[in-house]
């Protein structure tokens, strides 16, 4: 009874829909999309601060970019195995990993008086291509287009509107085809990771 309860277990756990992505080279990609937003961020609290002096310091810029961008380590992992290799190329990954994770969480889910820096958040977004080099060309690879052709790069931070919504038709061009170049990017990175034994999970967002 106990075995089938297991598996049971087992099987609805596997059927759990990732929210913000589940894997390791799916997570780097999706973590990389924020990146061009933190100068975005940065920009728009200057912006903000000059009628509000006392307000809307840069840390506060800073760990709002990374609360979106950090959502997507929350389930970032690598191959159990790695961890038995001790001082090999795996057990390093598994270290930036590791780094990556708790720094990026800890900017944009730690609530710390930490006074951070968009240097800070440019740090994490190095460490994650340096991870994705570790890992070898097509990795990095598919970051780098995962940040070319993010959805983030097409509309400023302060725009409510979605740019499907927008009336110029190249701008929808340019949506479509970002848009269809990540899927395809998402599913190679899924690839990449189930080749790595991972049971990765693109997620809803």
């Amino acid at each position: 009874m106990a075995t089938i309860n297991k598996k049971t277990k087992r099987k609805e756990k596997m059927k759990e829909k990732s929210e913000f992505g589940k894997g390791l080279v799916i997570c780097l990609c999706k973590f990389v999309e924020h990146s061009s937003d933190l100068s975005r961020w940065i920009n728009l609290y200057e912006l903000m601060r000059k009628d509000h002096p006392n307000s809307f310091e840069e840390k506060m810029a800073v760990e709002s970019w990374a609360n979106g961008a950090s959502d997507h380590l929350y389930e970032i992992e690598t191959p159990r195995r790695w961890k038995k290799d001790r001082y090999s190329k795996k057990d390093h990954i598994s270290f930036c990993v590791k780094f990556l994770k708790e720094h990026g969480l800890e900017v944009g889910h730690g609530f710390t008086n930490r006074a951070w820096r968009k240097k800070h958040g440019e740090d994490l977004i190095k460490w994650a291509y340096i991870t994705a080099k570790h890992l070898g060309f097509l990795a990095l690879w598919l970051i780098k287009m995962s940040d070319k052709f993010s959805i983030h790069r097409l509309r400023p931070i302060d725009e409510k509107e979605s740019p499907w919504k927008r009336r110029n038709l190249s701008d929808k061009v340019r949506v479509f085809i970002h848009w269809n170049m990540l899927k395809l990017i998402h599913r190679l990175a899924w690839l990449y990771d189930w080749i790595l034994g991972l049971r990765p999970d693109i997620g809803e967002w």
